[in-house]
């Protein structure tokens, strides 16, 4: 996929319809969601974080949170030159718990460039207000054309993030552990980190056999088709 079509998926996802119906009270679907940021202080939805283009590992979480000290996440309206800017190099700007933990599970690995994206993407405190209807709404309408215009070879679903990878694929990666499936022109290795507190980890979640088998899949030049 071309960088304009990259930028014209974030543009559609940081501009989502839902939120301006939620204002105006006509959406059924979002509407406690968006509420959940001051319309005065909304931040965009966000639609992933990192160089969707050239990362070799995804990680698809269920939700980004109202976090202390990201006040450089755009607001709503901001020029969608600086949202794209912002979300395609946002990796060296975030700071955090939540940010440190992702490089700790990508260095466990190698040294990768990965790229981070949710189910839901506005912003709520702890999870709150992701209703299944949000969750199919937006898995159906964003998270498919996200996975399908990366070039990751790993997809990792975090916690409740595997919901919309379930949803979307009809595989269970909490349960059948590593997963092998083509999804666009791509064959993908899909894998899960069972919880978001400590110790969460590949080496936690799986043996040390699986954990190699993870590291040589992203070790191959190229993503093999079937």
């Amino acid at each position: 996929m071309a960088e304009s079509d990259i930028r014209k998926l974030m543009c559609e996802i940081t501009n989502c319809p839902e939120v301006m119906k939620s204002w105006r009270g006509e959406s059924d679907i979002c509407s406690k969601l968006v509420n959940a940021q001051p319309k005065n202080d909304f931040r965009v939805p966000e639609p992933w974080t990192g160089p969707l283009l050239y990362a070799d590992i995804l990680y698809v979480a269920i939700n980004p949170s109202v976090r202390i000290g990201e006040s450089q996440v755009p607001k709503w309206g901001v020029n969608p030159s600086d949202v794209y800017n912002f979300f395609s190099n946002g990796l060296t700007m975030r700071e955090g718990k939540w940010w440190t933990k992702l490089k700790k599970y990508t260095h466990e690995l190698g040294n990768y460039n990965y790229v981070v994206t949710n189910v839901a993407h506005c912003k709520s405190p702890k999870v709150k207000f992701v209703t299944k209807k949000i969750r199919n709404y937006c898995c159906d309408k964003y998270l498919n054309r996200i996975i399908k215009s990366s070039n990751a070879k790993l997809i990792v679903s975090i916690g409740k993030g595997r919901r919309g990878v379930e949803r979307l694929y009809d595989i269970k990666p909490k349960e059948n552990r590593l997963i092998y499936k083509k999804i666009g022109d791509k064959k993908r290795l899909f894998a899960y980190l069972h919880r978001q507190i400590d110790p969460t980890s590949f080496a936690f979640n799986y043996t040390p056999e699986e954990t190699e088998e993870i590291r040589r899949w992203l070790y191959k030049s190229e993503c093999p088709e079937e």
